[in-house]
Parts: C-alpha cells; structure tokens; sequence
C-alpha cells in the first residue's frame, strides 16, 4: 500500500471532510519522506482522531447538545431514509451512564461502547427501529438486531460464559445506521447500561447525522443527556 493510498483510506474510514480533511493531510504528508510504514500507519491513525475530536469540539460550541435538533431534521423521509433537501441535521452524540450512577464496570462498558462506535464509517443515520422492514421479510430493525444479538451470544461456549449474566450490546446501537449486525463490533454490557444507552438515542430525532460518540452527563435542570465538556 502506497502512502497516498493509506492516506486515502484513513480519511474515507474516519469519514474526515472539509477542512477536517485538508488538515489531517497537511499534517500527515510531513512524515510521507520518512518511508515507514509503520510510522505512517500510527501517526496517522492519530492525527485522524485530532480531527474527529476537533469537528466534534465545533459542532459542540456551535449547536450544543440542547438544541433544537427537531427544526434541523425536518425534510427527513422517515419511511425512505433521505432527505429532501440540504440539511444540517447532525453532531456528536453524548452517551450517559444510567439514571443514579454506575459502576466502575459500566463506566469501562460504557468506554469501550463509545470507543466501537466511533469506529465506524460515518455518516451513521438515525434511522426508525420500529418499521417493518421488507429487506428482513417484514421484520423490524430491532427484531433482526435482537435475532443478531442472540446470534453473537451462542455462536460459541466461550461467548455464553463471556455474556452469562450480560446483555449483547450493538455497537453502535442499531438506530445509528440500521445495521443490526453490528459494525463496531459487540460490547457485553449489564442489562441496565444497554437499555440506558438504546432508550438515549430517543433524544434525537430520525434522521439526525451521528457524526461522533461522547461520554455524556445528565443535565438535571433540563432532564438530558449532554456531551461532557471538552
């Protein structure tokens, strides 16, 4: 693989745009004449996760977590999944802990959630769960995404053992994409974390854009989940 290839790659798999993108490559063509694979390959990984943290540090301060996400998503084609026009239906995403706290293992869970998440082609969608699909013969997203769950939890004994007493969570939830299979991969997580972090995602309306995962806080006096500050 050629430099301008890795290059290339590393920017479609952070989903890097704009001026995210024409940064990251003034910055990562500096090493290009130092011919290591290796170095090329770890400073650009880093350099990428500069520049996802920076987008998502400028739709923070422009948008905040509390604003009106409703009025921006619209034209959204809730039954087709598109748009109707330009939208700027979009922004990072704050992931909570449960109502009352949790764990030193659910704030482990919870990190590694955000963590699968993020490594995902974006944008990630958000997409209705509760619609018969006729690509999964009428089924709905949540019923396959449950059928793949399952799936995951028995495909071994080793897994049964990893999973006896956890949940199977997708990562990211299903809604962010509607891939039930879940491309992030999946995280055991206690019943109590899943179900907090699916029933989230109801602060955002169908169509919003998940340009980015962040550890979150609940905001008492509005009642939310809102990203932690950066």
């Amino acid at each position: 693989m050629t430099f301008e290839d890795l290059e290339r790659s590393i920017i479609v798999g952070r989903g890097l745009h704009g001026r995210y993108e024409e940064d990251f490559k003034a910055e990562f063509e500096q090493v290009k004449d130092l011919n290591d694979r290796q170095l090329w390959e770890r400073v650009g990984r880093d350099l990428a996760e500069k520049q996802v943290q920076r987008e998502t540090l400028d739709q923070f301060n422009e948008w905040k977590i509390s604003g009106n996400k409703t009025d921006r998503c619209k034209d959204f084609n809730r039954l087709q999944h598109t748009y109707d026009g330009k939208s700027r239906c979009g922004g990072p995403v704050a992931v909570c802990p449960p109502r009352g706290g949790e764990t030193a293992e659910e704030a482990s869970q919870r990190l590694e959630y955000i963590g699968r998440a993020n490594n995902t082609p974006r944008p990630r969608m958000k997409v209705p769960t509760n619609v018969p699909d006729p690509r999964y013969g009428g089924k709905t997203l949540r019923q396959v995404g449950s059928d793949e769950a399952n799936k995951e939890r028995n495909a071994s004994e080793a897994n049964k053992i990893k999973y006896q007493g956890y949940q199977v969570g997708h990562a990211p939830d299903t809604t962010w994409g509607g891939d039930p299979k879940s491309p992030g991969g999946w995280v055991a997580m206690t019943p109590r974390l899943n179900q907090s972090i699916g029933g989230q995602s109801g602060a955002y309306p169908d169509g919003y854009l998940a340009y980015s995962f962040v550890p979150g806080h609940w905001d008492e006096t509005n009642m939310e989940c809102v990203a932690d500050t950066f």
